[in-house]
C-alpha cells in the first residue's frame, strides 16, 4: 500500500495557521492568534501569487510584524485587566489610599466596583470610614496600613 500527500507550500501555511489560532486558546494575549492570522494570509498570498519559498518568509515576516503589534493592541484595550487581575496582576493599587467600608458583614476596600476583604497589618479590627493604604494583596484579602 502506498499512501502520497500532495502538499503545497500553502496548505502547509494554512495547516500552520489554524494550529496557531487553535493554540490561542491557552490565552498567550493574542500572540499566538496574530502570528496564526499571518499565517493564513502568507497561505492566501502564496496561493494567489504562487511565491517562492523565499517570498512566502518575507511575507510571513511582514504580516507578523504588522499582526503581531495590532492584535496585542487590540488585546490591551479590549480585556484590560479589573478587579483582582488588576490588583494582583498588573500591581495597581499599591500603596493606594482607600476608606474602609463594611460589606456583607466583613470590613474591607472597594477597587473598581469590586469589594475585597482587608485585614490590617498590626492584627486588630478594621472600623468603617478608615483612611488605609493597600500594602499587597494575600489571594483575595487586601493587606492595609492605616494613615
Amino acid at each position: 500500500m502506498n499512501i502520497t500527500f500532495d502538499l503545497d507550500a500553502w496548505h502547509v501555511w494554512l495547516i500552520l495557521g489554524m494550529a496557531l489560532v487553535i493554540a490561542e486558546v491557552i490565552g498567550t494575549e493574542f500572540i499566538l492568534l496574530a502570528l496564526g492570522a499571518a499565517a493564513l494570509v502568507t497561505g492566501l498570498l502564496t496561493a494567489l501569487f504562487q511565491l517562492a519559498l523565499n517570498g512566502q518568509f518575507i511575507a510571513a515576516a511582514t504580516v507578523a510584524v504588522l499582526f503581531v503589534p495590532a492584535f496585542f493592541r487590540f488585546y490591551r484595550r479590549r480585556f484590560k485587566a479589573t478587579g483582582t487581575q488588576a490588583v494582583i496582576g498588573e500591581g495597581l493599587y499599591r500603596d493606594t489610599e482607600l476608606i474602609i467600608e463594611e460589606y456583607g458583614g466583613r470590613s474591607g476596600i472597594r477597587i473598581q466596583g469590586d469589594f475585597f476583604p482587608a485585614k490590617s497589618t498590626e492584627g486588630d479590627p478594621l472600623r468603617s470610614g478608615e483612611l488605609v493604604r493597600v500594602l499587597e494583596m494575600h489571594g483575595l484579602t487586601a493587606v492595609v496600613e492605616r494613615i
